[in-house]
C-alpha cells in the first residue's frame, strides 16, 4: 500500500504484522520538506542543514534561499547556527573545531 505525502491516515493491525515505512526527501519534494522541517523540528533542521552543506551543497543553497525568501532566521550575526538549538556537547564540539581552525 502506498500513501502519498501529506495524506492523513491511520493503521490498525489486526494480526501479527510487519510494516515498513519510509519518509523520503529528494530534489523533487525538498522545498516542502525543508519548510516543514525547519518549522517543526528545529534541532533536526540545524543538523540537516549542516549535513546538506557537506554532502548536497545545491540543496544547502536552496534551503538558504528558502529561508531568505520567507525571512526565516536560523543563524546569528556571525553566520553560525544559533546556540539555543544545539546541545552543550555540540556547542563544545563546534568551539573546539573553531579553535583548531585558527
Amino acid at each position: 500500500m502506498f500513501v502519498p505525502s501529506n495524506w492523513w491516515h491511520a493503521v490498525l493491525n489486526l494480526n501479527l504484522t510487519i510494516a515498513i515505512t519510509q519518509n523520503v526527501c529528494n530534489e523533487g519534494n525538498f522545498d516542502r520538506v525543508w519548510v516543514r522541517t525547519r518549522k517543526g523540528r528545529k534541532k533536526l533542521s540545524v543538523k540537516f542543514l549542516a549535513q546538506l552543506k557537506i554532502h548536497k551543497p545545491e540543496l544547502y543553497a536552496r534551503a538558504v534561499e528558502l529561508n531568505e525568501r520567507d525571512g526565516f532566521v536560523m543563524w546569528d550575526e556571525r553566520d553560525e547556527y544559533k546556540h539555543k538549538f544545539l546541545s552543550r556537547a555540540e556547542r563544545k564540539r563546534i568551539e573546539k573545531e573553531r579553535e583548531l581552525a585558527k
